[in-house]
């Protein structure tokens, strides 16, 4: 099997395509949240990141961390003190937005990054009433990558398998030591898709990714072996992957 990264070349795909990957914000629900993502080491142990809120009320914000981790079932998220968070909670006028302060409590790994994330979550205001009889929340979350003394980088590999209905699944696991997210997966068969997997994901360090495929219309697979393609905020991704 074989694995190519290529920065620039994804670059100008991920702006095309117009992926959460590279997108400098994020708004959800009259707020908007930049960067999206922060990476801190031990030459850089403070960051931060701004929330606006866009809406025509205030609102009240609490943020917490927590740590990152994925098993089996994918995501989870242990309480920690790892982080420093400034403020962790505070109100926000209309159209006012409010800068909060990311520092590290601990020192980073020799060789592995760390994974984190921030979570945002509105407290509704005493006098709210809703309309349903339900009330509803935002809540929003930032990565938040430790990297490590030494370097680190993804390592991933492929493979494709059928399941009890036979049906196709691609597998990626990642050997390195550092995260990947994935994004607009394709598998080819000479010059024709024969499969897509557009939906991003996050895939850390030492964990793997199962996504089910179905074929496009017409699709007849009559190799011994698929090129798949697709983008990721570590390159372009290029690699040959058997057919079982």
């Amino acid at each position: 099997m074989n694995l190519q990264f290529n920065r620039r070349r994804a670059l100008a795909s991920l702006i095309a395509i117009g992926t959460v990957l590279i997108s400098p914000n994020v708004s959800a629900g009259g707020f908007t949240i930049m960067p999206i993502r922060l990476e801190l080491s031990e030459q850089r142990r403070v960051g931060s990141f701004t929330i606006r809120n866009d809406a025509d009320s205030p609102v009240t914000i609490d943020v917490r961390s927590v740590l990152w981790t994925q098993g089996d079932a994918g995501d989870e998220y242990t309480p920690t003190r790892d982080i420093i968070l400034t403020p962790m909670i505070f109100s926000l006028a209309p159209r006012s937005s409010q800068v909060v302060r990311v520092g590290l409590r601990r020192d980073p790994h020799p060789y592995q990054e760390q994974s984190y994330r921030i979570f945002l979550t509105e407290i509704p205001a005493a006098t709210e009433k809703p309309l349903s009889g339900v009330a509803m929340t935002l809540r929003l979350s930032v990565p938040l990558f430790l990297k490590p003394s030494n370097d680190a980088k993804p390592e991933l590999q492929w493979a494709l398998r059928r399941d009890d209905s036979g049906d196709l699944r691609l597998t990626a696991r990642n050997m390195g030591n550092a995260h990947v997210q994935l994004a607009n997966l394709q598998l080819k068969q000479g010059s024709s898709v024969v499969a897509r997997q557009p939906s991003p994901a996050y895939l850390l360090p030492g964990r793997h990714h199962d996504w089910p495929l179905q074929l496009e219309d017409g699709a007849i697979l009559d190799r011994q072996s698929l090129m798949l393609e697709g983008y990721s905020d570590a390159g372009e991704l290029r690699a040959e992957i058997a057919l079982p």
